[in-house]
């Protein structure tokens, strides 16, 4: 669910679903979370009251912006705690059930020490909540999914000339 989409909550079908992950808060370089862009502070009460009476699971995504950028590494990198804090506290302000983190473009040798670090960080600090990412190139996942409740895989790149997927 995305509100730049100009879909209103109450246009969501729930029937069907089991989790909605609402997009984006983008991260800033220095731990703080956009949460005006892409209508997560418009949205999120909603949302949540929504999906919650729908007895579906809301989850809020993350991402970087500018796309492609380095403010999510860099956040990572230099400020994890406050990031981490400053998740936690929308996960906690709007009743979300978890996290999502959406890191496009990612690539394995460049941010995988970095996804690690955040993914350790989240799942101590979630809890029992819930950790899922969208996932993709593969390699990376196979050894590292021990954080997450649920990997998505992003299939739009899973095959062809471009990318050989290995599994995970």
């Amino acid at each position: 669910y995305s509100a730049i989409y100009g879909m209103p909550v109450s246009a969501i079908q729930w029937k069907g679903l089991t989790h909605v992950a609402q997009c984006y808060a983008m991260v800033n370089a220095d731990g703080t979370l956009d949460l005006s862009t892409y209508g997560i502070s418009a949205n999120a009460a909603a949302l949540v009251a929504a999906a919650h009476a729908n007895n579906v699971k809301a989850l809020l995504t993350i991402d970087q912006e500018p796309s492609p950028g380095t403010d999510l590494q860099n956040a990572i990198t230099n400020h994890l705690t406050t990031l981490v804090t400053n998740i936690m506290s929308v996960v906690t302000t709007y009743g979300y059930d978890g996290v999502d983190i959406d890191w496009e473009p990612w690539n394995e040798t460049a941010n995988g020490a970095a996804q690690t670090s955040l993914a350790a960080a989240l799942r101590t600090a979630l809890g029992s909540n819930l950790l899922t990412a969208a996932i993709s190139p593969w390699n990376y996942w196979g050894t590292h999914y021990s954080y997450y409740d649920q990997l998505n895989v992003m299939s739009y790149g899973g095959s062809g000339t471009w990318n050989t997927p290995n599994g995970l």
